[in-house]
């Protein structure tokens, strides 16, 4: 189409092929596009009667997109939303004026990638599916459930109400009417990232037995969501203490087997998320880095590992990290596969998992790591499919991929070598594409619309040129010409200078 603008001799057709090549060329791009899931607000007498609010008060949210064809619409992904969690009234305080404590200043439409990727290119598995991400705006994983608000010196109200907004977002997914109906659900996968994850862990099991018992196919992943409860580096209880100060704040309930299992005496111990792991009962696939970005910043907080040195920057995946520093990475290393893996729900038949050991956090979130991470030339993507396509009572060895150990003195450090392959987001990223594209996408894009603009200025240039040489042609006079044989010589010359007449004289005869 280009090549046919720009050696094209009528100005008017050269110009209408230039427009509907950058007309086309822009659909093409566009057609691409991510879908966005749009925001929901819970609805008024839904909140009130589960007594369901973010930090802030405000009614809490969920985004979705419903099934592209017939085949998914009864196929669903329902995603819990991460992002830390708050231990004290203040920090809780400062989180209810955010997108994590309320729903007045969420977004409208969100374009995720990985898991949630629209574009059947980056996710041909759930892409189709009831899309849902829930809102996390309650500040300690879904879990909070004390009956009256928190009342802060100055008057200010604080509502701990996770467990509710939980529990009335899957009350209005199950009450939508089609295409939206979880009601009608066939196939849920539940998931999560981050704290999202943690939260996945703690509540797949009861959300199986509460919601969805009418759902034959229920599966859970975590997606950098397995944290472990231990003491830092440098011997502090401080990650292990915050847990227990935002547990009493919340008054957080647990209703999953780990506290039917071990009784109220040792119900705290089911909020260590291996605990909570080891009760699981649904098929359950984690996605984890052995050497999780965030985790390892948290654990390595007042050590020379967690200096200001550029060891932990993950666009290095270790690079500049020294023998010693190393060593506490194995460290760390060994601790994580050793929690994981000892615990029986990890070998369990149906489950399955995807141990990386790049220098991340939520990567498999954005669409470039999910198909580009790999393990024994397996993505996570690919990974994540084949477990998902299974019957659920697969051995676990089929769908475990395990990390690698790094190695000190060698260069690169770094045992994996698809950790370059993708651009590292830090720890608190997301993906977001402008207007829904990705960058090279939008790259393409710009580049077409420049050619465009430049052939379009040369065909307005020719055509004026053109116009130029016929007013030239018809305002000169020869003398002995009547204005009759004078216009019969100038159709017979626009006649001749169209390309369509070069040689078609010659052509028709052989016809």
């Amino acid at each position: 189409a280009i090549e046919s603008c720009v050696f094209s001799t009528t100005p008017t057709n050269g110009m209408f092929q230039l427009t509907t090549t950058f007309v086309l060329a822009v659909a093409a791009i566009f057609s691409h596009r991510s879908r966005a899931m749009r925001l929901r607000l819970l609805d008024q007498d839904v909140a009130e009667r589960f007594g369901a609010a973010c930090l802030d008060g405000s009614r809490p949210a969920y985004w979705i997109d419903p099934a592209t064809n017939g085949a998914s619409k009864s196929k669903w992904i329902i995603y819990l939303q991460g992002g830390a969690y708050c231990a004290t009234p203040e920090m809780c305080r400062v989180r209810s004026t955010t997108r994590l404590g309320s729903s007045n200043v969420l977004p409208n439409d969100v374009h995720p990638g990985g898991i949630l990727d629209s574009l059947s290119a980056n996710n041909p598995t759930f892409s189709s599916f009831n899309r849902i991400l829930i809102s996390y705006c309650d500040g300690f994983f879904f879990l909070g459930n004390r009956s009256s608000p928190y009342v802060m010196a100055d008057g200010k109200h604080l509502h701990f109400r996770g467990q509710a907004n939980l529990d009335a977002t899957l009350y209005s997914l199950m009450n939508l009417r089609t295409p939206y109906g979880l009601s009608d659900a066939t196939e849920v996968l539940i998931g999560g990232g981050s704290a999202g994850g943690i939260s996945t862990v703690f509540h797949a099991d009861y959300i199986k037995k509460k919601w969805l018992k009418h759902v034959p196919k229920v599966f859970g992943v975590s997606i950098s969501g397995f944290f472990l409860s231990i003491p830092r580096l440098t011997g502090s209880n401080v990650s292990i203490d915050s847990i227990a100060s935002a547990t009493q704040l919340h008054n957080a309930t647990l209703k999953n087997n780990c506290t039917m299992m071990l009784g109220k005496s040792r119900e705290a111990n089911c909020f260590n998320v291996p605990e909570s792991y080891s009760f699981l009962t649904i098929p359950f696939f984690v996605i984890n880095s052995a050497y999780d970005h965030y985790a390892l910043m948290d654990w390595a907080t007042g050590s020379q590992l967690g200096s200001r040195s550029s060891c932990l920057d993950p666009r290095l995946q270790f690079k500049n990290c020294n023998e010693s520093q190393v060593y506490d990475l194995n460290l760390w290393y060994d601790t994580f596969v050793h929690e994981l893996t000892a615990r029986s729900t990890f070998s369990r038949k149906g489950n399955g998992a995807f141990i990386e050991s790049c220098l991340e956090h939520v990567a498999a979130e954005n669409s470039g790591p999910f198909n580009n991470y790999r393990i024994n030339e397996t993505s996570i993507n690919e990974a994540l499919t084949a477990w998902w396509n299974s019957d659920g009572n697969n051995p676990a060895e089929m769908h475990t991929y395990k990390p690698c150990r790094l190695v000190p003195g060698i260069d690169p450090v770094q045992c994996m070598n698809s950790c370059f392959t993708s651009p590292q987001p830090s720890s608190n990223s997301s993906q977001k594409p402008y207007m829904g594209l990705s960058m090279g996408t939008f790259i393409i894009m710009g580049c077409i619309i420049v050619v465009s603009i430049v052939l379009i200025f040369m065909a307005t240039w020719k055509l004026l040129f053109v116009r130029r040489r016929k007013d030239t042609r018809k305002s000169s006079h020869v003398p002995w010409e009547t204005s009759a044989v004078r216009h019969r010589r100038l159709e017979d010359e626009e006649y001749s200078e169209h390309p369509f007449h070069h040689g078609s004289h010659t052509e028709l005869a052989s016809m």
